[in-house]
């Protein structure tokens, strides 16, 4: 039997998905909490069983990193005011520090992240297949851009062979 309702003692209960009345109150000795895990339990994947949240904790970290990572690689363009475009011919400079010294395609690591990450919570049996797919396309990207940048920046070789291309991976 439900704990909450959401109806006054003696009236039927609201049907699922039903906004709650102003004046719903909670049974003696519920919690928030209580009616909380009540609402989302019926959502579909039961996102607070122990199954859900082996994957979700997880996600979530694993979203979280990418979302930080990609504020960290946005943040020498703001500051310089360039167009994180990739590819673009207006003035650019090649950022070395920061997250730069980790990871020569932080932005990119930061999508595979929150691929991983949104893929884990959402629909795990499809990460073996959505990320090969996202590495393809984003290596392709990357090497087009390495190309662009030996052309146009005299610098970069040297933080070519200096920094990983992926955090920790060294050459590739």
């Amino acid at each position: 039997m439900p704990l909450f309702t959401g109806a006054p003692a003696g009236k039927a209960a609201l049907p699922e998905n039903t906004a709650l009345p102003e004046n719903a109150s909670l049974p003696d000795g519920a919690s928030f909490a209580d009616m909380i895990t009540e609402r989302l339990a019926g959502l579909p994947g039961d996102l607070l069983s122990y199954a859900a949240l082996t994957k979700t904790v997880p996600g979530l970290l694993l979203f979280t990193a990418g979302i930080t990572a990609a504020l960290l690689a946005l943040k020498p363009f703001l500051k310089y005011r360039i167009s994180p475009h990739p590819l673009s011919r207006t003035p650019h400079r090649l950022f070395t520090d920061g997250i730069y010294s980790m990871s020569r395609n932080p932005m990119y690591l930061s999508l595979l992240l929150m691929l991983a990450g949104l893929g884990l919570i959402l629909s795990p049996w499809l990460l073996p297949v959505t990320l090969p797919y996202a590495f393809f396309f984003l290596k392709r990207q990357i090497l087009r851009e390495e190309k662009f940048l030996k052309e146009t920046c005299p610098e970069y070789p040297e933080y070519l062979s200096a920094v990983p291309r992926w955090c920790g991976i060294r050459r590739s």
